[in-house]
């Protein structure tokens, strides 16, 4: 088992009260789902998903160098209008996976840092291979989904 349930509740938030499941993945991290309306239920098919990546600088901090705060904003209202339109909907939300897998630390780079520091960041993107981080992540979605 890839992953595993180790909670459900229900959550207050700025757009609207969504169901929260959290789940622990085999590698250790934690992700969660926030619901909208009943996925499960077959009149409520088809439902609308965003998988979003854990961004801290975006999602926590506003940085104005992405748009992933804005994009999980914008989820929550999109699920929120489906399950009062009487569909359903669900952000996964997978975590640990910060800068394309480099990690928090590594992703960021202040501009009078030195240009080989980034390029060293860069190089270390590559390295990781985008394929066999977004295979993880995937399949750890999967898990989660097949869930729900």
């Amino acid at each position: 088992m890839l992953v595993k349930r180790v909670g459900d509740a229900r959550l207050p938030t700025d757009v609207d009260t969504f169901r929260i499941v959290s789940y622990r993945a085999v590698d250790g991290h934690e992700h969660v789902a926030l619901i909208g309306g009943d996925p499960a239920a077959k009149a409520l098919q088809p439902v609308l998903v965003r998988l979003h990546s854990e961004c801290l600088t975006g999602d926590v901090l506003g940085s104005a160098k992405c748009d992933c705060g804005q994009q999980l904003a914008a989820a929550k209202y999109s699920i929120a209008e489906a399950a009062a339109s009487g569909r359903a909907g669900v952000i996964v939300y997978l975590r640990g996976h910060e800068g394309r897998g480099i990690g928090l630390a590594n992703k960021i780079c202040e501009p009078d840092q030195l240009m080989e520091e980034c390029r060293q960041m860069t190089a270390m993107i590559c390295e990781a291979g985008p394929i066999a981080v977004e295979q993880a992540k995937y399949a750890i979605n999967y898990g989660l989904e097949t869930d729900l």
